[in-house]
């Protein structure tokens, strides 16, 4: 897509679910609306724990999602017609595109069509001017590797991979890496920019995480020095609906949560990764 240098389109993945993806990038994208900058943040994931979070009926057939412009191969929609504006109360500069569990069907269905793993880079192209009225553009995609994530990949211009205090974890990040070099095109860039290390605890466990990400290729460039956490904090504001910085609830867990959610957007700036 051509867009403007402070455009940057981000891309949350994973190949393991339940290592706390949706809601790293749920708060980090509150967080950057917070302040000041414009985020349209799309769940791509068919499990639409993104659009439960914003407190959305990820049942429903209506609800206009990613689906409509992947499937529809003549008449696809307008970006306006698909865009919830501030989703939470508070957050102007935030918008969504959401997503039901009908997407579920969406992976059958691409895999019919021509040209499917630029279906969606076609579309942003089609609509820059619209897309690139964002600062930044934050995708939560399904756990694998799949058409729909292909799409995503391709009109991404940064992968992050999210890891939990696991060596098994890793090592499917690792695999992830692997599999996503086989799909793209062969001139095309790896993009994997960072890797997060989330719900992080001390012990030996992530004592050993930390020792194999040292020695990996790639891992030891990428990973972030700020971890995030692990606290039930997190879980407590999705049942508000709220990022973290939102809660109404305080505690040494909150705090040093909020710290290194912080901490990390500064970490990300930095390495030029937003």
């Amino acid at each position: 897509m051509k867009k403007t240098e402070d455009t940057k389109i981000i891309a949350f993945a994973t190949l393991k679910g339940g290592v706390g993806k949706t809601t790293l990038s749920f708060n980090i994208g509150c967080m950057l609306a917070n302040t000041g900058h414009r985020v349209l943040m799309i769940d791509a994931d068919p499990q639409s724990n993104l659009t439960s979070d914003f407190n959305y009926d990820i049942y429903s057939k209506d609800m206009p999602t990613i689906r409509f412009i992947l499937e529809e191969q003549f008449e696809q929609p307008k970006p306006e017609g698909l865009v919830i504006n501030e989703p939470i109360e508070g957050l102007k500069n935030l918008d969504l595109i959401g997503n039901t569990m009908w997407s579920y069907l969406t992976e059958e269905t691409l895999s019919a069509r021509s040209y499917r793993e630029k279906i969606l880079l076609n579309y942003f192209n089609e609509n820059e001017n619209f897309f690139r009225e964002y600062d930044y553009i934050i995708f939560d995609c399904n756990p694998g590797i799949g058409l729909v994530n292909q799409n995503v990949f391709t009109l991404a211009d940064k992968i992050l991979l999210i890891s939990d205090p696991d060596v098994n974890s890793a090592r499917g990040s690792d695999l992830f890496i692997k599999m996503w070099n086989l799909k793209k095109e062969p001139t095309s860039p790896l993009k994997i920019e960072g890797l997060i290390m989330n719900n992080m605890e001390k012990t030996n466990i992530s004592n050993d995480l930390k020792e194999y990400l040292s020695t990996h290729e790639l891992f030891k460039l990428v990973t972030f020095e700020t971890s995030i956490p692990h606290t039930t904090s997190f879980k407590d504001a999705a049942s508000n609906n709220v990022p973290l910085f939102m809660l109404k609830k305080s505690g040494s867990g909150i705090a040093s949560a909020k710290v290194a959610l912080s901490n990390l957007i500064e970490e990300m700036k930095e390495r030029e990764v937003l």
